[in-house]
């Protein structure tokens, strides 16, 4: 009931699903055949079927799209197949825009109310996370102000080590499946084990590496200034040093350790050119998304870490 007057309030609108409508023929070629938004398997025995929710809801919204006539059509998912299967098979004449989560779009929206111009806010948003960080630009905001050295300088010893409340949980790591939400909630380690022996059981193999999120336009602040916040990912191999008790002969274990910390900061914009100028770093604060997950194949190519790392003097 609750969900529904919200819903109402914000001229929002539930689809149902149109059974009538969909191909379900396709439906089970794509299951067969790991179509996206179906996914592939992530090992030879990884049998577990994944995608079929989310299909459904791909299906609703492609039947719902084609009564779209004019305007635009914003897509919003924390899912990267899920979006790049929207984009590739939505058939509308109407330009498709794809958000990774609300925050982005109400941004983008944000941004355009300052701007006026949808030409002009594309052209901003196209320029806005290379100024902001480029790995192989000083002149870059992130490097230029200082921002890369200063994080890595506070944080890499605590990116030494899993986070304190993830040691000790009897449940499996998160997988990562996308970036930069690559994060699980912090779990407290039982009373009973010795938290402080199994925190320094474990040793960096890779140095910090650094990831930045599309920055997100922030709402005027009573200036001419263009305010943003870009969160900075920290991430890092870890290995344990030695076998958990009761695998003598286990392979090497691995897990990544991620962090992310917000910064928010300014700047100023040609409002001919779309230039930028003038940044100003305003703060950097940690969130609470620490993260220390498993280190397949998927996750080392996510934040493309080693198969094989030595370990780091």
């Amino acid at each position: 009931m609750l969900l529904s007057k919200s819903l109402e309030q914000a001229s929002f609108s539930r689809i149902p699903t149109p059974i009538a409508d969909i191909d379900w023929a396709t439906v089970v070629q794509d299951s067969c055949w790991r179509c996206a938004p179906f996914e592939k398997p992530r090992s030879e025995d990884d049998l577990a079927e994944k995608g079929f929710r989310d299909k459904i809801i791909l299906e609703t919204i492609k039947v719902d799209v084609l009564k779209i006539k004019d305007g635009a059509v914003a897509f919003v998912s924390g899912d990267n197949l899920l979006r790049a299967a929207f984009r590739d098979q939505a058939k509308t004449k109407c330009p498709i825009e794809l958000y990774s989560h609300l925050g982005e779009l109400l941004g983008h929206l944000e941004l355009l109310a300052k701007t006026k111009s949808t030409e002009f806010t594309n052209e901003v948003l196209s320029k806005v996370a290379a100024f902001f960080y480029t790995p192989d630009d000083p002149s870059c905001v992130a490097i230029s102000q200082g921002v890369i050295e200063n994080l890595i300088d506070e944080y890499s010893e605590e990116m030494s080590r899993p986070p304190l409340f993830s040691i000790g949980s009897s449940r499996q790591f998160q997988t990562a499946n996308q970036f930069p939400a690559l994060t699980q909630t912090p779990m407290v380690p039982p009373i009973s084990m010795n938290w402080l022996e199994e925190f320094q059981r474990w040793t960096p193999v890779t140095p910090v590496k650094l990831f930045a999120s599309l920055p997100l336009f922030q709402p005027d602040e009573e200036d001419a200034r263009y305010h943003w916040i870009s969160t900075v990912t920290l991430v890092r191999l870890l290995r344990r040093t030695e076998p958990r008790s009761g695998q003598p002969y286990a392979p090497p274990e691995e897990r990544i350790r991620t962090k992310e910390i917000d910064v928010k900061w300014n700047c100023k914009i040609d409002p001919d050119t779309a230039k930028f100028s003038d940044p100003v770093v305003e703060r950097c604060t940690a969130t609470f998304r620490d993260g220390f997950i498993e280190a397949n194949f998927h996750s080392r190519s996510t934040y493309d870490l080693p198969l094989f790392p030595g370990v780091e003097e």
